[in-house]
């Protein structure tokens, strides 16, 4: 007996080609079926709770104005990402001209726990990150998160 005879039919009882079209079929309905039976039972949501942490940030070169008047970006709400707070501007050092300097900007922001990693807007907040500071008058960019505190 062959296994596939002149007119195609495997055994003599089923054509080659209907035999993959319902393989396949019971292939899509068995994965639909377990997606139905699955749905909900995956990993479950992890807990976000709101948090208001600490961030030092430095940035290079920023305009001297800002380094000797530390109240130049402490006018109210800051929108980093989300809402954040400057708490105190200083200096470093002198920046490669004498227009410029060098500040740690130190912000308290408001920001979401989620598997122990910290979000600000959708932005996760890291030690090296760049972080962007946007105020009234100034933006200050390519800053560097040097300390993250609770």
């Amino acid at each position: 007996m062959k296994i596939v005879d002149n007119k195609g039919r495997l055994f003599g009882l089923i054509n080659l080609i209907d035999l993959i079209v319902i393989i396949l079929a019971i292939a899509v309905a068995g994965s639909v079926i377990s997606g139905i039976a699955m749905k909900g039972k995956g990993v479950q949501e992890q807990a976000r709770f709101a948090k208001t942490v600490t961030l030092k940030i430095i940035y290079r070169d920023v305009p001297k104005e800002i380094a000797e008047n530390k109240d130049v970006l402490k006018s109210g709400d800051t929108n980093i990402f989300g809402k954040a707070r400057v708490e105190n501007v200083a200096e470093i050092r002198p920046g490669i001209s004498k227009d410029v300097r060098d500040v740690a900007v130190v912000v308290k922001a408001d920001c979401v726990v989620l598997d122990n990693q910290y979000y600000c807007g959708n932005v996760p907040v890291k030690i090296g990150r760049p972080f962007t500071f946007s105020a009234y008058r100034y933006e200050l960019s390519g800053g560097t998160i040097v300390e993250i505190m609770n």
